[in-house]
């Protein structure tokens, strides 16, 4: 049995005449025609492409600053580097205002009023800029420098932790939290704390 007879018993099987070759190309063997298979497959892609949504905030969607913002910025810094501190006061101000949730800010800020001998005002700049950048260790140490130099250990503690927690692998703030403890006598944590990896 020849080719021809053998594309002859198929046509016949398929119930298509002798001259749809062409056809029965694009036809499956399931009688879906070509155009069905490619819309069944498109449908298919673009189900697969579509991705669970992920919980909480997407990297690179941090809030941008707009150029207004990013060059006062700058300004009040210029302001505090050159010891113009009251000059710099209301233009942070005025970014507070627009950006709240700016740490930066708050950082100049605190800087700024340190230097004009105002503590407590600037270590509630120095607070805020901390808790608005959680994964900044630098700002809590530089709490922590404060509440140690007041002699509020507790208060140093956590800010060497919430540092740690941030800079999971730095040693000096788990030595300094562990010597923190021995202070308090707390022998235990202060163990855990310098063995901790």
């Amino acid at each position: 049995m020849g080719y021809e007879a053998l594309a002859e018993r198929k046509r016949k099987a398929l119930g298509r005449p002798e001259g749809s070759v062409k056809k029965a190309r694009h036809e499956d063997v399931t009688g879906a025609s070509m155009e069905e298979i490619m819309e069944a497959m498109n449908y298919g892609m673009q189900r697969r492409t579509r991705k669970p949504k992920k919980k909480g905030r997407r990297k690179g969607s941090k809030k941008k600053l707009t150029p207004e913002i990013t060059r006062r910025l700058g300004e009040a810094t210029l302001h505090y580097v050159h010891g113009r501190y009251e000059e710099a006061i209301p233009i942070l101000a005025e970014i507070v205002k627009q950006a709240p949730d700016l740490s930066e800010t708050y950082h100049t800020l605190g800087l700024v009023r340190d230097n004009l001998g105002n503590e407590l005002k600037a270590l509630n700049c120095f607070t805020i800029a901390a808790l608005l950048a959680p994964k900044n260790p630098a700002l809590w140490e530089l709490l922590f420098g404060w509440f140690n130099r007041r002699g509020d250990t507790h208060k140093a503690i956590y800010c060497l932790s919430r540092a740690i927690s941030a800079d999971p692998k730095n040693i000096d703030l788990k030595l300094g939290r562990a010597s923190l403890y021995v202070k308090l006598g707390d022998y235990h944590k202060a163990w855990r704390s310098s063995n901790q990896s």
